[in-house]
């Protein structure tokens, strides 16, 4: 096995340039939770429930803070949530891939200026496909 560390990120079929180590993301298959309900005797039974209010996925990475990219990121928070993001990569011999779609810039991203500034990107999606 090979650690991915070299991923491909685009946002409306366009590449992005991001920080090394920065990209995460969630597959949008959201929270379950569990409880116990009382049979008698001592005895109980397991509810197991999705919580349908947190079905959706999130991807993050970090940007350099250049006037261009700065623009960009403008752009995908006043499409709403008409903004497609990709991820995929290589290890050795496997490969993944995974798209978010209506991925939507739900906070407003900070850019924090000077040599070493980013910007901190945080997109919610539909669950991946």
């Amino acid at each position: 096995m090979i650690q991915l560390t070299d991923a491909t990120i685009t946002v409306n079929d366009s590449p992005v340039a991001v920080m090394p180590d920065s990209v995460t993301f969630t597959e949008g298959l959201g929270e379950q939770t569990m409880r116990a309900a009382s049979t008698g005797g001592g005895n109980v039974e397991v509810i197991y429930s999705n919580d349908l209010s947190t079905g959706f996925a999130t991807i993050k990475f970090d940007m350099p803070s250049v006037i261009e990219y700065i623009e960009e990121v403008k752009n995908w928070k006043q499409a709403g949530n008409s903004n497609t993001v990709s991820i995929s990569g290589e290890a050795g011999s496997d490969s993944i891939t995974r798209t978010f779609s209506k991925a939507a810039l739900t906070m407003d991203y900070e850019v924090a200026l000077g040599p070493d500034g980013v910007i901190s990107v945080e997109f919610k999606a539909l669950p991946s496909t």
